[in-house]
């Protein structure tokens, strides 16, 4: 056999077990995600919203997860047989609803009201008995809550996420406007309270030491329409700390 014929083999040899492998650590990581998955159906109130994906024995979350449920889907994943490491880019939402105003505050229901109010309280005028008099002191009710409009509420969304760097490079970063999620990036009236908390006009930043050097990120803005956005922008903050460290 030729060293030409000879390299051929070698060659195809090596190509073959490296596909093998290739096949071997493939089914082994679909293994691995079916069995993620199957443990976050039973235990999460929306699986479908989180992404599983593994590397050989590392596993990556993404998606939304209830804020309750958090911790717990991660020590879950963590349990299951052939998970060596579990990389978390989580979102955990605490998003609260907008305040509600009464139902009657609306313009028809208002004009109603007062409508309502002023034919009770005239009545109760032109007939003067006590008969009539509980009847005044509805319609002057229902003129008194016509005339007051409640002021709404703003929207309050509430984000977390889970950096793995310590408390100390995560507020470094954060307390520059431009690293902030976009809906809070408001340099003029950005106040940085070390070592844990930033405060701007349109929300706050809260910073909490978890175990083995995390942090824990909770964005709350008023701002509207920016759930997704906040989403993103908190994934990107994670990104850049864990990839390169705060100066």
């Amino acid at each position: 056999m030729n060293r030409a014929m000879r390299a051929f083999l070698f060659t195809g040899a090596a190509a073959a077990a490296w596909l093998y492998l290739r096949n071997l650590r493939s089914r082994r990581a679909e293994r691995i995600v079916a069995l993620v998955r199957s443990r976050l159906a039973h235990l999460l109130s929306y699986p479908r919203a989180v992404e599983v994906l593994a590397d050989g024995s590392h596993v990556t979350l993404r998606g939304v997860v209830p804020r309750h449920e958090f911790d717990e889907a991660i020590r879950a994943v963590e349990s299951v047989e052939g998970v060596e490491r579990v990389h978390a880019e989580l979102i955990a939402d605490e998003g609260g609803q907008p305040s509600q105003r009464p139902a009657w505050s609306g313009s028809p229901a208002r004009l109603l009201a007062y409508l309502g109010g002023g034919g009770l309280t005239a009545y109760s005028l032109a007939k003067r008995d006590l008969l009539s008099l509980p009847a005044g002191i509805a319609g002057l009710g229902l003129l008194a809550r016509a005339s007051t409009r409640a002021a709404p509420a703003p929207y309050q969304l509430h984000k977390t996420i889970v950096i793995d760097r310590p408390l100390t490079e995560v507020f470094a970063l954060c307390r520059v406007a431009a690293n902030l999620p976009r809906a809070l990036r408001a340099e003029e009236s950005l106040e940085p309270h070390p070592p844990s908390f930033i405060r701007c006009r349109a929300g706050t930043v809260s910073l909490e030491a978890l175990p083995a050097g995390r942090t824990r990120v909770a964005v709350r803005t008023a701002a509207a329409n920016v759930r997704s956005e906040v989403e993103e922008d908190l994934r990107a903050l994670k990104r850049k700390l864990e990839s390169t460290r705060a100066p």
